[in-house]
């Protein structure tokens, strides 16, 4: 008995692997716990085996030269980046959010770990990024995600271009990581500026005050008691965080 191996199949593997593993290597899904690079590695060959042995998909050309297999590398590196943009978009704008709070509350002169980027971070922006991505989790995120890895396979087969008709979705998409991030934070923002006005006033009235001793713990208080109310209203914000990552998904592939 003699095992052939067929070279079109595991080309499309490795090509698929290229293009999960920019997702997955820019992006902070991997950020929960610190995982050995070997198993990261198998984890997505073995998902990109899977994926391609769903979706029945092999590489598109016949030229396995060496020329044509780093032009298709090109392509799947360039499909990678558009989708991990997407979910990186999407957990920076709780984070850029929290960095908002950080300057007003005066949090941003501390800095933390954080684990999603290996760098140090503001308080609240950390704590932002590490809840966007448990949430992501809990509400099966990553199963939606390998959804939508498979549906890449089956709408971009491994080799082929990427024809992305509107380029303006990608400008649009990240536009909204500034939208989402502002309405996550906007009832602290909002408390935090009547605070300042009213510090302002009395520093005017009464200019014999120290207003940085007497504002600082003020603002700490509120921006942090407002922050403890309105948190549960971020939940829903979140999941439409999510969703429009996958929707800019959809319209990229399509």
């Amino acid at each position: 008995m003699t095992l052939e191996l067929d070279i079109s199949w595991f080309l499309a593997v490795i090509l698929i692997a290229i293009r999960i593993g920019v997702v997955f290597f820019s992006t902070p899904l991997y950020s929960f716990a610190p995982i050995p690079a070997k198993v990261k590695l198998v984890f997505i060959l073995s998902l990109s085996l899977l994926l391609v042995l769903i979706s029945g998909k092999g590489i598109v050309t016949s030229d396995f030269s060496l020329g044509a297999m780093v032009v298709s590398c090109m392509y799947e590196l360039f499909l990678g980046a558009i989708l991990a943009f997407a979910v990186n978009v999407a957990f920076a704008a709780l984070q850029w959010g929290g960095r908002i709070i950080d300057m007003q509350i005066g949090f941003s002169v501390a800095s933390l770990i954080d684990p999603a980027t290996r760098t140090q971070s503001p308080l609240m922006g950390t704590l932002f990024s590490m809840f966007s991505l448990l949430v992501f989790y809990v509400v099966d995120g990553h199963h939606l995600l390998i959804r939508g890895l498979s549906y890449s396979v089956s709408a971009v087969p491994p080799g082929q271009v990427l024809s992305l008709h509107n380029p303006g979705i990608i400008i649009k998409q990240f536009g909204s990581l500034f939208t989402f991030g502002l309405m996550a934070v906007a009832p602290v923002v909002f408390s935090l500026t009547m605070i300042d006005l009213v510090i302002a006033v009395a520093a005017k009235t009464m200019p014999q005050m120290n207003v940085f001793f007497v504002g600082l713990p003020i603002k700490i208080f509120v921006g942090l008691l407002v922050f403890a109310l309105t948190v549960r209203y971020v939940l829903p914000l979140l999941e439409s965080i999510f969703s429009s990552m996958f929707g800019f998904w959809n319209k990229v592939l399509m």
